[in-house]
């Protein structure tokens, strides 16, 4: 035999709110611990971003489309975690070129607080003339300490003739992330 329960609040045993619900089937989470949050989308938005030959780059994604917590920073490209916990990031990158020139290298890096030695992901293609765009994506999870840790996407090129720009579009130049549950 089953049972039902019927509760609008879910709570703990100190009568905090953990779950609610609006009695149309729509659950929301109020615990910290149970939220994917803070969590943002960022993008390049109209104008595009210059990239120095044999130079790395920060990516400044300068637009949201969602940004809870308001903890990613447009105007210096830091998420920067008010919550401590593990973090899942991505990016997505689309080098933009002009006729006639072509890049050689590249290396896209997520880093934490800008260092080198907090590495959390890198993808590098060497070798070779990429006439064409070559985007790509890359991911990883990352524990921030949610009070001075940020994050951080930087580009490196090496431009075998004329000049590269990061892409401005929504969909293929991006960083995103969010706080992973129970982790």
């Amino acid at each position: 035999m089953a049972s039902i329960i019927k509760a609008n609040q879910l709570q703990d045993f100190g009568g905090n709110s953990i779950l609610t619900s609006d009695g149309a089937g729509v659950v929301t989470p109020n615990a910290t611990g149970i939220q994917n949050t803070p969590a943002f989308i960022a993008y390049r938005s109209g104008s595009v971003q210059s990239l120095s030959d044999s130079t790395e780059t920060t990516v400044v994604f300068d637009a949201t489309d969602k940004n809870v917590g308001s903890c990613y920073d447009t105007s210096n490209g830091r998420f920067t975690p008010n919550v401590e916990g593990t973090y899942f990031l991505q990016f997505g990158f689309n080098p933009t070129r002009s006729a006639g020139n072509a890049f050689k290298n590249y290396r896209v890096r997520i880093y934490k607080n800008g260092s080198d030695k907090q590495l959390h992901y890198e993808y590098e293609k060497t070798g070779g003339t990429y006439l064409n765009r070559a985007g790509f994506m890359g991911s990883t999870t990352a524990v921030a300490n949610g009070s001075t840790d940020y994050f951080t996407v930087a580009v490196y090129v090496d431009v075998s003739s004329g000049t590269l720009e990061i892409a401005a579009t929504r969909h293929d130049t991006f960083f995103c992330g969010y706080k992973i549950i129970g982790a």
